[in-house]
């Protein structure tokens, strides 16, 4: 029997085939989990994009490097979720295989994102830490966004002029914020008999908009009393209130943002950091 060949030679529809591919291979939800981080998916869509590149630069030789800065820019989201899809999924008796082999995993896992030789020490290293949470019996909720020190602490809350509560400040020095690794993670609005979804918590010395004193530059962004610490999925802030009448975590909707003195829609979620990080719930679909 002759082997039957599949020939996609039109751009468009080499285009629509790689998106398909990224889609499934790194789908929240996938349905095969040998998508993720098999050496065929991998060799699959790193085909599909050469083949697209060449295609592309028969007409405009500059396409491959705008491919690569793209594939540049797209990193942290492959990174991130190749991260949850191992810790679903852990390879095959991880730790017996030998270093290469892991190495080899990890590639077919950032496919088609070519990492470099830091980049696997690093992803391994990353994975290994969540991996032994987890065989350790430790619920693993977020993904962390780097480390603070108490002195990087200490400066932030003199330059805000907002003593943070001791819970916060020990998860900022155990976490550094943290964005919703293996599942999605949700707290409620009891007002609102709403459940809303975790997109993140801000971290201290960070670059970008994910970075705890770049959130709160400026106060008359935000109502009297609070500090940002986070926000949800649909853009809403979360905010804690550092003052003897306000203190807790409270959820303000993004629907009055533009009014900093309204506080209409500012509601209280806990009475402690602590607390609130308890009330959260896995949304049925993972990450």
């Amino acid at each position: 029997m002759e082997p039957i060949q599949l020939v996609i030679d039109d751009e468009h529809e080499l285009r629509i085939l790689h998106s398909m591919l990224m889609e499934a291979k790194f789908s929240v939800s996938a349905s095969d989990t040998r998508l993720g981080a098999s050496p065929f998916s991998s060799n699959l869509i790193a085909q599909t994009l050469e083949t697209l590149l060449l295609k592309q630069a028969e007409q405009d030789p500059s396409k491959p490097q705008s491919w690569s800065t793209w594939l540049e820019k797209k990193k942290p989201w492959i990174w991130e979720r190749s991260l949850a899809h191992f810790l679903k999924n852990p390879p095959y008796r991880w730790n017996e295989v030998d270093l290469e082999t892991k190495c080899n995993h990890v590639k077919w896992a950032l496919s088609p994102y070519q990492p470099t030789e830091n980049d696997l020490y690093e992803f391994i290293n990353e994975y290994q830490f969540y991996y032994d949470e987890i065989m350790q019996g430790k619920e693993v909720w977020l993904r962390k966004l780097g480390y603070a020190t108490q002195d990087m602490l200490e400066q932030l809350e003199n330059k805000m002029d907002a003593p943070f509560p001791d819970d916060y400040k020990a998860f900022l020095l155990q976490y550094n914020g943290g964005t919703p690794l293996i599942h999605y993670c949700t707290f409620s609005i009891e007002e609102l008999r709403e459940v809303i979804p975790l997109e993140v918590l801000y971290g201290i010395g960070l670059n970008g908009r994910y970075d705890l004193e770049y959130q709160n530059s400026f106060a008359e962004d935000r109502p009297s009393g609070y500090i940002a610490i986070g926000e949800s999925a649909g853009g809403g802030k979360l905010l804690l209130g550092y003052t003897q009448e306000n203190q807790g975590v409270y959820y303000w909707s993004s629907l009055h943002q533009d009014d900093p003195a309204c506080e209409q829609t500012l509601y209280k979620l806990a009475d402690h950091f602590h607390s609130f990080m308890s009330s959260w719930k896995r949304m049925t679909k993972s990450i």
